[in-house]
């Protein structure tokens, strides 16, 4: 049975109730909130007003005790310090029971702003930082949804792959605030920049016994190097395919031969009017070459790899 995946913008009443259903029907549930679970229900209306209101019965009671024959020493009056205080511990220790609530389900918090951004896709506000123990595998098979949208994305699989050779990761990066994509893999990277310009941060395949391979494909735009130093590719086999450029002449992508691999090969592939800059290094404690092959397809508009094979 497929797993269903939702994302809820706003963590409150609505939101945290619609959160704990979903999951309890078996759903992969993520809430992006930026106030506080509970929302201004919990945090600001709701639950503060009523403390208001509670305090404000009590002080009436101390104030007609006298005509109901109670001695009360006089006016009862407020401590507006210690008042503020009860209101925010109340409120606080709500918006944590709901927090614990929705951990006990497994329904995951981000807590940030966050926007939709497109047809059934929430943006958070910032970096996206994605670990799994085994694979991290797109369960849409629509091939313009968007899997992970963010500023920085990053993404780590610690013995698996990160999608596959028919389905990849589909992102959204955020050039025009420096955001870069990057990725470690026991085995195999396959990620696709949906649209605008891709900044490749360090991806590193292979991080087991066997040379993995990496394929990062931006058939929106170019692939540029978003390092200001170090390496931005250590794989076995890589494949970088743009509808553009694929790094500059004063920045170019730089690649390196992993420790496990007898040489390293990389393939750019750049479509239109677009030009390839690729910088293998030699790694002084490997020792190892890296292969470089570079093919342009002038007039032609980037595709996509499918099963081994590229399709244009």
């Amino acid at each position: 049975m497929l797993r269903r995946t939702i994302a809820i913008l706003g963590g409150g009443p609505g939101g945290y109730e619609a959160a704990l259903v979903a999951a309890q029907l078996g759903a992969d549930v993520t809430v992006v909130d930026s106030d506080g679970v509970g929302g201004a229900c919990v945090l600001t209306d709701c639950v503060p007003s009523k403390t208001l209101i509670e305090t404000s019965n009590a002080m009436t009671m101390l104030n007609r005790a006298p005509g109901l024959g109670i001695a009360t020493g006089g006016l009862a009056t407020v401590n507006a310090a210690r008042l503020y205080e009860r209101i925010t511990d109340l409120a606080r220790a709500q918006s944590q029971d709901i927090t614990a609530r929705l951990a006990a389900e497994q329904v995951k918090v981000i807590a940030g702003p966050g926007r939709l951004s497109g047809p059934g896709t929430i943006q958070a506000g910032g970096d996206v930082t994605l670990n799994a123990d085994v694979d991290i595998q797109r369960t849409s098979t629509v091939a313009t949804h968007v899997d992970i949208s963010g500023n920085s994305i990053s993404l780590t699989s610690q013995y698996g792959t990160v999608g596959t050779g028919l389905e990849e990761i589909i992102v959204q990066t955020d050039a025009a605030g420096r955001g870069v994509l990057s990725g470690s893999s026991y085995e195999n990277i396959f990620v696709q920049q949906l649209d605008s310009e891709l900044l490749l941060g360090t991806i590193t395949t292979g991080t087991g016994s066997v040379p993995g391979e990496a394929f990062i494909s931006n058939p929106g735009g170019s692939i540029y190097n978003g390092l200001f130093n170090g390496v931005n590719i250590v794989s076995g086999t890589t494949y970088l395919f743009a509808n553009g450029n694929i790094g500059t002449s004063t920045d170019k992508i730089t690649s390196e031969t992993p420790s496990n691999a007898p040489t390293a090969e990389v393939e750019g592939q750049a479509s239109g009017s677009g030009s390839i800059w690729l910088a293998p290094r030699f790694c002084a404690a490997v020792k190892k070459p890296v292969l470089v092959r570079i093919l342009q397809l002038a007039g032609r508009r980037a595709g996509a790899r499918r099963g081994g094979l590229w399709r244009r």
